[in-house]
């Protein structure tokens, strides 16, 4: 992005400073997404590699 092209409007950069925040919420969504999963698929793991500790 050229540092020449200063006289940039306020409301475009305004509307590309809220596009920005949107992908940070959408990635943030998905790590947390990706983090549950995570987290489910080790119980499991577990459940199934230590089934005498649950009487399955």
């Amino acid at each position: 992005m050229p540092i020449a092209k200063q006289n940039v409007s306020a409301q475009q950069l305004y509307s590309e400073l809220r596009q920005l925040l949107i992908q940070v919420r959408w990635l943030k969504r998905t790590c947390f997404i990706l983090l549950i999963f995570n987290i489910i698929a080790a119980v499991v793991l577990w459940i199934l590699h230590n089934p005498q500790s649950f009487g399955v």
